[in-house]
């Protein structure tokens, strides 16, 4: 199968749909697919390369920052890949095409099954659904509803990495089928290790790790920790975006700034040790797809407390692993965080239960469930 993979994020730029597209389409290699991935040029990086038998094309976008592109950028995007396909698409021959997000990386699939009767897949993450994170992109999903059903309609497939959100997306396009397969984690490379012992034994670390925007929901926890100051805790938040310096802010009037702190954004393997040194995965983002950062630290070994919202419950077992608490309900946070300061007992034996509900999410799992549907797209 030759198989052209559209997405305007690709590592070592973006983040959770690029992370997914590159471990899927590494693992549709190794199985002995050709796979092609259309995606943004970035500084310092070559136009095109070949990266574990993928071959990566970079195309003019205007990308200025690794962790974030904005509604101009993505525009480019799909306008530089419609024109890549126009003037040398045609030498790829792909059997089909699989895109990351509805948008911005599906129009150029679209037009290349207009253009050459190529059919597509699209893959839903969580922002390009209408209805997710209303706060931040009600206006945006708006104006792009009539594309997005337009793109929806013309694919041949649609999956989603969450049920909750499968779920919201057939409120856009009710009589459509979506099948649902969850993002997967490098079991390998995020595992746990014997932590380093802290200079005071007793500390237990938080960690936080997401993009610093409005539905991660940082102060929520800042307030949940702001009642148990005179406990022995350590929080990190790594992440950066336009909402990290008001996070900063919240937790100095909180007198909170010798127990909370602000590493800023993270390569892949700067961000493992901070994993393999915590205890606890706080997490109390109120809109999700299905997040890898959750995934990834229940692969390291950390019990995680976490916002009860679709992608987190297909994760998080409560009371098993971790626990669940209804979003804005700090009193409950604020206790579950307090439950595991006391017990250390506790932490350890979620600590495994963690690992083991991460076992089941490997790459090579997920990849096998694509390839398997894209097969079932090529015969329909």
């Amino acid at each position: 199968m030759r198989l052209l993979v559209f997405n305007y994020e690709f590592p070592p730029i973006g983040g959770g749909a690029g992370n997914a597209a590159f471990h899927i389409a590494r693992e549709l290699v190794r199985s002995g697919d050709q796979v092609f991935v259309i995606t943004s040029q970035y500084k310092g990086l070559s136009k095109s390369e070949t990266k574990e038998g993928i071959n990566i094309i970079r195309i003019p976008a205007w990308r200025r920052y690794k962790n974030k592109s904005n509604p101009v950028q993505m525009s480019l995007y799909i306008l530089s890949s419609i024109w890549f396909l126009l003037t040398k698409g045609r030498v790829l021959k792909p059997d089909i095409s699989l895109a990351f997000l509805g948008i911005p990386s599906a129009p150029p699939a679209l037009f290349l099954k207009i253009l050459r009767k190529i059919p597509y897949i699209v893959s839903l993450r969580g922002g390009d659904v209408p209805g997710t994170q209303p706060e931040q992109l009600a206006f945006f999903h708006k104006i792009t509803k009539p594309l997005i059903r337009l793109i929806w309609k013309n694919a041949v497939k649609l999956v989603a990495n969450s049920c909750g959100l499968a779920k919201l997306a057939k409120k856009t396009l009710p009589r459509i089928d979506i099948p649902v397969i969850p993002n997967g984690v490098d079991l390998e490379f995020f595992h746990p290790t014997e932590k380093t012992k802290p200079k005071q034994e007793d500390v237990c670390r938080f960690l936080f790790v997401g993009r610093a925007s409005g539905e991660k929901n940082i102060p929520e926890a800042l307030e949940a920790l702001s009642t148990l100051l005179d406990f022995p805790w350590e929080f990190r938040v790594i992440g950066d975006g336009p909402e990290l310096q008001g996070w900063k802010e919240v937790a100095s009037n909180k007198g909170m700034e010798q127990k909370t702190r602000f590493p800023g954004w993270k390569s892949r393997n700067e961000l493992v040790s901070f994993y393999r040194k915590s205890n606890i995965f706080v997490f109390p983002s109120t809109s999700e797809g299905m997040p890898n950062a959750v995934l990834e630290a229940l692969a390291c070994g950390l019990p995680v407390v976490a916002t009860r919202i679709r992608g987190n419950e297909d994760l998080i077992q409560h009371e098993v692993n971790g626990y669940l608490y209804a979003p804005g309900d700090v009193e409950a946070l604020s206790g579950y965080l307090k439950i595991l300061i006391e017990n250390r007992n506790l932490r350890n034996e979620m600590s495994l239960r963690a690992r083991k509900r991460a076992e089941q999410f490997s790459w090579g799992k997920v990849a096998g469930d694509y390839r398997n549907l894209l097969k079932e797209a090529l015969s329909d």
